[in-house]
């Protein structure tokens, strides 16, 4: 695949992740988009997220003959099919792309930028989640990738930032790429970007920038081009970029970027040169394609956990008013279909636990008429009520509880404390333990279609727990179970498969930061094929982390989980110990509850790399 004369890169590229980089009017986009043009006609699958609406050109032609491509375009000013801040979005689109196998641009520019950051992120979550079973190739192009996975995280910008990060360093196996095309190397978060196998920068001026490029060596290749690249970049021509792929592709080299063959839908407007129009652009039929994503949306709409919990809150207010009505009144025979028919199809596809929730409320509300009745009953007959525990006939009775979310009961059944669990999951206690206080019994299998979805990664999990329960540990913590299974304790990956876990009764969690087995667990999980060793613990750990920080543990292994000084620990593991890296690679470990600081200027391993079950 030629992009420049003297420069061609394996057509593979679209399983990599890569960067453009470089300052406004450098020549980026044309960059990137001179890839998108050499790739779609390879077959490779491109999902474009389009912050700015200028890839529409893509469909255009800019003469007679030029290429074109018949790519949708969900919004923008050229959308064929508009998108607006719906709950699902994101994953209705994830689940059109990877139905239809179609290439696709998503302009979001219009969007609100917490909107943008929640389509973005449902739409990486879902196509991860997906691929986990999908091996065909799709690229994810990202444009102002700093939007979305900026260098300073907070807020809801953690679960976008995870979502790009699990792509970009896990997507490889399943044939997932992606390219971040961002003006500003410095803005874009660091823990991804020094993931990428291909770096072309264009122009870049600020010393800040040119630090982030410089880090991006120390992990991907070596310096003996570094002086070369730092010197000129400021000096770069329109259109001129270094191509460095020091493992992947084995590629250095200085090159003039070809031009772009579509329309140049990003060109600069110049006072008194408007820009040309597109000579043609491509008529698409999107009908099958708008269909199924009415379809997907409207599923994804029931999936969601906001507007389910919205909807439970709505039918326990309809139940206080309900049991507020003055005797004489009866409530309509209906209510409880009403209830059902509201909640049944939300429930049954995203909760497991909602089934439980909507029996608990089909009791409470069965439990409310019974008492209405009897109130009626009484009433006719000109007898006085009956008082809280007691009835006509001397029978003890007792009015159904009914309290605030936290720690509800309904009716005969009580549901424990309703909450969002993991993103949004709802569980309920009462589930979870199998019991109802009240009297009643809260089912704990989930339903079959949930189990059936439990793939190998959700089993990596449950093999982990049974490990640590070998080595003589039923409750490991997070940081514990995520090392052995080959995650990060922190990522949103990791939080989803356990959400699912505990939402299927394979997991629960015995106390806040800690994960067991259930019984259904324990039997899906097995034993460990070989027993457990402290060199196996140590391999999973590390293997978890990138080579730099791999560097540092292996340090901090080595001293056998005592207090090693910070400038030891350094200068073992080849870094300065005084330096900006050094201390960046430690906090990461610590973040991660793979190591310890006992006092201010001393690092260790954390404790559980060295359980005393192990030799």
């Amino acid at each position: 695949m030629l992009i420049a004369p003297n420069v061609e890169i394996p057509d593979d590229v679209g399983a990599q992740a890569s960067s453009v980089l470089g300052i406004r009017g450098s020549g980026k986009t044309n960059t990137a988009t001179v890839l998108v043009e050499q790739l779609i006609p390879l077959g490779q699958q491109i999902v474009i997220v389009d912050p700015t609406d200028v890839w529409w050109g893509l469909r255009a032609r800019r003469a007679a003959g030029t290429p074109a491509f018949p790519i949708p375009i969900m919004g923008g000013t050229r959308g064929d099919i508009p998108i607006a801040e719906t709950p699902g979005l994101g994953i209705a689109i994830a689940d059109a792309v990877l139905d239809t196998g179609l290439s696709m641009v998503i302009s979001v520019r219009h969007l609100s930028k917490a909107a943008q950051r929640r389509v973005v992120t449902e739409l990486l979550e879902q196509l991860y989640l997906r691929k986990a079973n999908d091996r065909r190739p799709l690229l994810v192009v990202i444009d102002e990738a700093s939007a979305f996975v900026p260098q300073r995280v907070s807020g809801e910008e953690a679960r976008c930032v995870g979502a790009v990060r699990d792509i970009v360093r896990l997507g490889r196996g399943t044939g997932f790429g992606a390219m971040l095309i961002d003006q500003r190397p410095a803005s874009v978060n660091k823990e991804v970007l020094t993931q990428v196998d291909m770096m072309i920068v264009h122009r870049v001026t600020s010393p800040q920038d040119r630090k982030a490029i410089e880090e991006w060596i120390e992990h991907q290749a070596d310096d003996g081009h570094l002086k070369e690249v730092l010197k000129s970049l400021g000096e770069l021509k329109l259109g001129q970029g270094y191509v460095w792929s020091p493992v992947w592709a084995n590629i250095f080299a200085k090159a003039q970027i070809a031009e772009r063959a579509t329309y140049d839908s990003s060109a600069t407007p110049k006072l008194g040169k408007p820009v040309p129009p597109p000579f043609e652009f491509l008529a698409v039929d999107i009908a099958p394609l708008r269909d199924r994503l009415k379809l997907s949306v409207e599923k994804a709409q029931q999936s969601d956990p906001k507007l389910m919990r919205e909807e439970i809150l709505r039918l326990k207010r309809e139940l206080q008013e309900a049991k507020a009505k003055p005797a004489e009144y009866a409530p309509p025979i209906d209510i409880e279909d009403q209830i059902e028919k509201a909640v049944a199809s939300a429930a049954a596809v995203v909760m497991p636990r909602a089934a439980t929730i909507i029996e608990c409320l089909r009791q409470a509300i069965s439990h409310a008429e019974q008492h209405h009745r009897f109130l009626s009953e009484r009433a006719q007959r000109t007898t006085p009520v009956p008082q809280a525990g007691s009835s006509p006939a001397g029978e003890s009775y007792a009015e159904p509880p009914v309290r605030a979310e936290n720690g509800s009961n309904f009716g005969n059944g009580a549901v424990g404390s309703v909450r969002a669990r993991d993103r949004g999951a709802i569980t309920t206690a009462a589930a979870v333990n199998g019991t109802a206080r009240g009297g009643g019994t809260a089912t704990s299998t989930p339903p079959a279609k949930l189990d059936a979805e439990l793939g190998a990664s959700h089993l990596k999990i449950l093999e982990a727990l049974a490990w640590w329960a070998v080595v003589g540990i039923q409750k490991p913590s997070r940081a514990q179970v995520a090392g052995v299974a080959g995650y990060t304790p922190t990522g949103g990956t990791f939080n989803r498969y356990v959400t699912a876990l505990v939402s299927a009764c394979l997991v629960e969690y015995p106390e806040s930061g800690f994960l067991s087995l259930t019984p259904g667990g324990a039997s899906k999980a097995g034993k460990p094929a070989k027993p457990p060793r402290l060199a196996d613990l140590h391999a999973r750990a590390l293997d978890v982390l990138e080579a730099p920080h791999r560097k540092v543990l292996q340090v901090l292994l080595d001293g056998r989980g005592q207090p090693l000084g910070r400038t030891e620990v350094a200068e073992r593991a080849g870094y300065e110990a005084s330096g900006g890296t050094f201390n960046r690679y430690a906090t990461h470990l610590v973040s991660m509850g793979m190591a310890v600081y006992p006092r201010k200027t001393a690092i260790a391993a954390a404790p559980w790399l060295f359980p005393s079950g192990l030799k």
